[in-house]
């Protein structure tokens, strides 16, 4: 086993590629696991066991396709666990989720550039109602609640910034002369 003090040399390169994949094995974790609880709990996991595992990762690959390997066979053990067939995904259906976050790597770096000053622009009732679901995950109803207001008009106000920040991430991404 890999020695696990802040000394070792290859500290800092595990460190860089797990800061580089963590959105995206997030995504991945969080799309298999209706729970945000046990997604948070194989994230968790999921990192210990790449960093006890770093030493046979060979770096002519890609990380966040060995750190997703991983990933997936901690949710099928979870699922073992869990033993809840409603929230299983067929094999099939796994492979092509993965597929799919995979092939989204470089283009959510770009993307994620261009979120920042884009979420900075929306009206505070919006910015918080994003915050809260998509950061915090509290679901539409509680923020209703805290808003004053009905889960239908939090999911319309979700739904027209959605809209507004990917219009407004094309044109920032049109204006720097990069493709989304």
């Amino acid at each position: 086993m890999m020695n696990e003090t802040a000394d070792n040399p290859r500290h800092d390169e595990f460190l860089r590629l797990y800061a580089k994949a963590q959105s995206v094995l997030r995504c991945y974790v969080y799309g298999h696991m209706p729970d945000s609880h046990r997604a948070e709990d194989v994230l968790q996991e999921t990192a210990l066991v790449l960093w006890r595992k770093f030493e046979t990762f060979r770096p002519e690959s890609s990380f966040s396709a060995w750190a997703i390997g991983i990933a997936r066979n901690l949710i099928r053990n979870e699922r073992r666990k869990a033993a809840r067939s409603k929230e299983v995904l067929t094999d099939d259906m796994e492979t092509q989720f993965e597929a799919a976050v995979l092939e989204t790597v470089p283009e959510t770096d770009e993307r994620r550039a261009f979120l920042d000053p884009c979420l900075k622009r929306l009206p505070r009732r919006a910015f918080d109602a994003v915050r809260m679901n998509y950061f915090m995950k509290i679901t539409v109803e509680r923020i209703a609640k805290t808003q004053g207001s009905t889960a239908n008009a939090v999911r319309n106000l979700l739904y027209r910034t959605r809209l507004i920040l990917s219009e407004c991430m094309e044109e920032a991404a049109r204006l720097s002369g990069e493709a989304t």
